[in-house]
């Protein structure tokens, strides 16, 4: 029974690092301010209110 335990946090372990990895990608591949979605846009010709 306690080998069930220790694979379970093997793959904790090994989840936190990979998932953090992924997320560092998937943030630099994004352009810059791409987070913002209530922010007016470059092409839009109105005044900001």
């Amino acid at each position: 029974m306690p080998q069930d335990w220790s694979f379970v946090v093997w793959i904790v372990v090994l989840a936190i690092p990979v998932g953090l990895m992924l997320a560092t990608f998937w943030s630099r591949s994004r352009q810059p301010g791409t987070a913002r979605l209530d922010g007016p846009s470059r092409d839009d010709p109105r005044e900001p209110m």
